[in-house]
């Protein structure tokens, strides 16, 4: 295993816009695998993944944001990546969209509440670890009109898959 091998061949890919490659290139400087370890290398890669629409990479950046590990420290963007994953799927960006509004590090307007409870549940639904509790900080933060409706929400979003 060359993993400095490796990076070479992934950036050559990701020079090409290939998203994977630019992914797995962020993932070699966030974890030291083959270049030094460098946060702000790691983001930028993850950023150019995330705006093709990789959920993997958009979880990534959120993180990022989230910590402030090679960009500024910003909950409102870490949530705006975290709902774009989030919307894919992506059962870890679930579950922290709701930790963010649960711990009330991120501005949720208590409209989006709801929504954030339905991708919490979701995760939960799959069995993702946290997102039990995550929900249950939620729904005893919301009025009881508005946890019914973002239990409708929950439901309807069932319903659809």
């Amino acid at each position: 295993m060359d993993h400095a091998e490796g990076v070479k061949w992934y950036r050559k890919a990701a020079d090409q816009n290939l998203v994977r490659a630019q992914y797995n290139l962020g993932f070699c400087y966030a974890n030291g695998r083959g270049v030094p370890k460098d946060e702000v290398e790691a983001a930028k890669w993850w950023r150019k993944a995330a705006e093709q629409d990789d959920a993997d990479a958009q979880y990534n950046l959120g993180n990022c944001y989230n910590n402030g590990q090679g960009v500024p420290k910003d909950q409102s963007v870490a949530v705006k990546w975290y709902r774009k994953a989030a919307e894919q799927g992506h059962e870890l960006a679930q579950v922290n969209l709701g930790a963010c509004y649960a711990n009330g590090r991120a501005a949720i307007a208590v409209e989006s509440a709801g929504e954030v409870y339905k991708w919490v549940k979701l995760a939960e639904g799959h069995g993702c670890e946290g997102a039990a509790k995550t929900a249950a900080v939620i729904e005893a933060l919301l009025s009881p009109e508005e946890f019914r409706e973002a239990e409708r929400r929950y439901r309807e979003l069932m319903a659809s898959c």
